[in-house]
């Protein structure tokens, strides 16, 4: 129960910047596709990174 309660915690930080982000990225004049690929980027090392911190918390 404990070991997911971080990551919960994280998420919901994440959606709260996430939630006051978009506004902020509309006015930036950045193509679309290059923030596609960076959040894609983004989204691939987290998820390295928890299945790193998982490794580390099974083991």
């Amino acid at each position: 129960m404990f070991q997911t309660q971080p990551r919960l915690g994280f998420f919901t930080r994440f959606a709260f910047v996430g939630k006051f982000l978009p506004e902020r990225v509309v006015y930036l004049p950045v193509d679309k596709v290059f923030v596609i690929r960076v959040l894609a980027l983004l989204m691939l090392l987290l998820r390295q990174l928890f299945d790193f911190i998982g490794y580390f918390l099974l083991a």
